[in-house]
């Protein structure tokens, strides 16, 4: 049986990687009997979920759309220097 640390750390790495078959199976029995890990797991996946979203919303904002005069603009001072 897996320590709640090692659960811990399996969990993380599941967010990031494909576990072993050996470590999911660890996983899955752990988090059976072991409400806390399960518990930090649901909060685990539901808080990547929202970083995630957060990331990809921001990322949409920052998205900067130049008009065709503004580009024009620029290659004109490009080409002065």
């Amino acid at each position: 049986m897996l320590s709640c640390k090692k659960a811990s750390s399996l969990i993380e790495k599941q967010s990031t990687d494909k576990l072993s078959f050996q470590e999911g199976i660890q996983l899955k029995a752990h988090t059976l009997f072991c409400k806390t890990c399960s518990s930090y797991q649901v909060q685990s996946k539901a808080l990547d979920s929202s970083l995630s979203k957060w990331v990809k919303t921001k990322k949409e904002q920052s998205d900067v759309k130049l008009s065709e005069e503004m580009k024009s603009n620029i290659l004109k001072e490009i080409k002065k220097s």
